[in-house]
């Protein structure tokens, strides 16, 4: 069954566009950016594309290292967000285009590397997403991910939350980006038949639980959006399943130590049809 692409693509604009305290919220990934950025070797010599940038960490992070960079989102909101921290860092020079990355506004062999940090996850159509990072990367251009493993604490706080399972039929599970041997059914292997993959965990620290249940519902547009639709009478018993969730990292002192397991993707553009030995 083919999802209704028109009304989730407006859903995820008003869901991601919600998302009033993204761009702090997203400074607790920003490790996993850097060593993104630091495993794929950007640098000078490189034009990047940074896919669903989000609120633009991965790109302000690739500019830092020298490379020229573009980056895309679907939220204009998030758009906004992404220029103002790079005005923030010295950047004005990052291309910034508000577009659908399943229909990347560019032509064939742009970039000579791409990226999607948390954010290529959430199109509907993995095959989709991956051909077009797939068609602007050039030849021997390299291809890096980062997505949450499967089975992360992300994903179970989800499940906390009526209606936070996207309800799109006929769309893939952003967790299915988590599991290796999906990535090897979404990316073409054809033209990256050599993955990489290396796994890594944020840490994320909060002195009470109701504070870090409180950043999750408050900024995280997804669960924001969610939580918020919940009758007000029934948001109760919702945020005392959160208390429990995230109880069990804390301390005796009660600060929560929220540990995030993530899956890093790599790979080089090489067609088989062309490779040697």
């Amino acid at each position: 069954m083919q999802p209704d692409l028109n009304s989730y693509r407006q859903r995820q604009r008003q869901t991601w566009g919600s998302s009033i305290g993204l761009h702090r919220l997203s400074g607790h990934f920003q490790p996993a950016s850097e060593r993104l950025v630091e495993w794929l070797g950007i640098g000078p010599e490189d034009h990047v594309l940074d896919v669903a940038t989000g609120t633009g960490r991965t790109a302000v992070l690739a500019r830092a290292a020298g490379a020229q960079v573009d980056a895309q989102d679907l939220s204009p909101v998030l758009i906004g967000e992404a220029e103002h921290f790079a005005l923030a860092n010295g950047f004005a020079d990052i291309n910034l285009s508000e577009s659908d990355a399943e229909e990347l506004p560019y032509p064939p062999e742009q970039f000579s590397v791409v990226v999607s940090t948390f954010g290529a996850i959430h199109a509907p159509r993995p095959d989709v997403v991956g051909a077009e990072m797939n068609r602007v990367l050039i030849f021997g251009g390299r291809l890096g991910l980062a997505t949450w493993k499967h089975d992360a604490a992300i994903y179970r706080l989800a499940r906390l939350v009526p209606g936070l399972d996207g309800a799109l039929r006929g769309a893939v599970d952003p967790s299915e980006w988590g599991r290796r041997e999906r990535v090897r059914e979404f990316l073409s292997r054809r033209y990256f038949p050599d993955l990489e993959f290396e796994e890594g965990t944020l840490e994320i620290s909060y002195p009470t639980v109701d504070a870090a249940w409180r950043d999750w519902s408050r900024n995280y547009g997804p669960v924001r959006a969610a939580y918020q639709a919940i009758p007000i009478r029934s948001r109760d018993a919702v945020d005392q399943a959160a208390r429990d969730f995230f109880s069990q990292w804390a301390d005796p002192s009660g600060v929560v130590t929220w540990p995030l397991d993530y899956l890093l993707i790599g790979a080089i553009k090489i067609s088989l049809a062309h490779r040697v030995g």
